[in-house]
């Protein structure tokens, strides 16, 4: 009788193969699970995100963006995923979408830039992936957003709200920066839009407002001649000493050859002057002098900064008892300061001879020092002048 022949299987290639199969199975489980967090970030962002915010349901769209953030922050941390440009794109869409959440809400300017920056990052980082797929997208995207905005900076620059079109335009260039491209006439129309904007403030004597366009100007584009000009008018105007110094010397440092350096200074060392800082008054005019050593306004300037300071000095020195030694030190610095008040005027009216009321100082001075012939000498020239 013949029998059935059997071929005998090994246990144990029958357990190789099983666990084999396990593995894969666990492998491609795991790799669909990554790739089912993008698909679900990119669901709750068009799907219920978008759609939310559109309807400015805050609420919803703050729910619907926190389940996209989360899933698509696992897809962006997987070996499996995070270099895939699908998940950098809507990383970067999911986080712009934080950005608007946020300034509807808490307004969180730290928040706000955190997730502004991870957003530029992961639009770039789609734009440049090796796998183009998500390219145009990207593209398409920031124009159409930059453009938007930039419209939107027209339109406020028409209804005269030019700080709101400046802040516009700037931001259309940082929208197209994000990519490394520029936003054309952008710069220009920013500009345009600050400028406008100061004049309209000034003209309304808003100068803190004014003060504080200037600064988001010049935040941006911080080595513009109008913008710091501007400020330095404007700290001018509020007499505020310390900026103003600060500024004009910043001024000179990026414009050296500038023909504005000598009446920046002028006007500062002026308004120093004026509040009787006789000391930072003589180096204000002594930096504009350095641009040009005949300035004759400075000259005068400081020419009276020294007779003005000899007078103060003076004047500190008989409110003291005779007895008291600073009086002579007083005296003494009081003389000398004359002594180059003289100097700065002997080399004033060498160019202006003709100017009498300087001629009559000039005399007074002499005689205040003892030099009784040259006072009567210039004072002879001064009546000689009708």
């Amino acid at each position: 009788m013949g029998g059935f022949l059997f071929k005998k299987v090994g246990m144990e290639n029958l357990s190789k193969k099983a666990i084999l199969f396990s593995l894969g199975l666990a492998i491609s489980t795991v790799s669909f699970s990554q790739k089912m967090m993008e698909t679900s970030a990119a669901s709750e962002y068009e799907n219920k995100f978008s759609k939310a915010f559109e309807k400015r349901d805050i609420t919803s769209a703050s729910e619907s963006i926190l389940k996209a953030k989360e899933f698509i922050d696992q897809a962006s941390t997987n070996e499996e995923t995070k270099n895939n440009p699908k998940t950098q794109y809507y990383k970067s869409l999911i986080y712009l979408g934080l950005v608007e959440i946020t300034k509807a809400t808490t307004k969180e300017e730290a928040k706000i830039k955190e997730y502004q920056d991870i957003a530029d990052e992961n639009m770039l980082l789609a734009y440049n992936n090796v796998n183009p797929k998500y390219k145009d997208k990207v593209l398409d995207y920031v124009n159409l957003k930059a453009f938007n905005v930039f419209q939107q900076g027209q339109s406020l620059f028409v209804s005269k709200n030019f700080e709101g079109a400046m802040l516009a335009f700037i931001e259309s260039i940082k929208i197209k920066k994000s990519l490394g491209l520029s936003m054309e006439n952008a710069d220009g129309n920013a500009e345009i839009a600050f400028l406008n904007g100061m004049n309209s403030y000034i003209t309304e004597n808003k100068l803190d407002e004014a003060l504080r366009l200037a600064s988001t100007f010049k935040m941006f584009y911080p080595v513009n001649r109008r913008a710091t000009l501007s400020m330095i008018d404007l700290q001018l105007k509020k007499t505020n000493l310390v900026e103003l110094e600060k500024l004009t010397d910043e001024f000179s440092q990026t414009y050296p050859n500038d023909s504005l350096n000598k009446r920046l200074y002028y006007n500062l060392a002026t308004t120093y002057l004026n509040n009787n800082e006789y000391s930072k008054a003589e180096v204000g005019f002594k930096k504009a002098l350095s641009f040009d050593g005949m300035y004759v306004d400075a000259i005068y300037q400081l020419a009276s900064t020294y007779i003005s300071w000899a007078k103060s000095l003076t004047k500190e020195a008989s409110m003291l008892p005779t007895k008291d030694p600073k009086v002579k030190t007083l005296e003494d610095q009081a003389n000398r300061t004359l002594l180059r008040g003289i100097s700065a005027l002997e080399k004033y009216t060498a160019v202006s001879p003709t100017d009498k009321d300087a001629l009559i100082t000039l005399s007074r001075a002499y005689g205040r020092v003892g030099n009784e012939a040259k006072a009567a000498e210039v004072k002879a020239k001064a009546d000689a002048i009708k």
